[in-house]
């Protein structure tokens, strides 16, 4: 999913969650602004995504280049993919394995990920 397409759903989610009526609705709306307000890289992927609509006037943080913005044509919103390889590879930075080296590391991070893409196939 693109950058556009997932702030996208945030917006259209946000416009939905504004119109829930009643004491249920205000807590909600709360919670969802006090989650994204806490985010300070949300407005940053917003100016991004303004870039990749081709909307002009866009300012950037300073130590954002050219290249940073076109490689985040596709950056995840959230951190649940991160979050899942910390979990999965955790192991490989016990102590016992102070002895991996760098090869090594690439290897079993290559073949982990193609583990990944077979088990998805099936």
């Amino acid at each position: 999913m693109t950058l556009v397409q997932s702030l996208g759903l945030i917006e259209e989610a946000e416009k939905c969650i504004e119109q829930v009526q009643g004491p249920l609705g205000v807590a909600v709306k709360e919670k969802m602004h006090s989650v994204l307000h806490k985010n300070p890289g949300l407005d940053c992927l917003k100016l991004i995504r303004d870039t990749h609509c081709e909307i002009n006037g866009v300012i950037f943080p300073a130590e954002l280049t050219a290249l940073d913005i076109a490689n985040m044509k596709f950056a995840p919103i959230t951190s649940v993919e991160v979050e899942c390889s910390f979990s999965r590879y955790k192991s490989v930075l016990r102590p016992n394995r102070r002895s991996f080296n760098f090869e090594n590391l690439s290897m079993y991070m290559v073949s982990h990920c193609f583990q990944d893409q077979d088990s998805q196939n099936e």
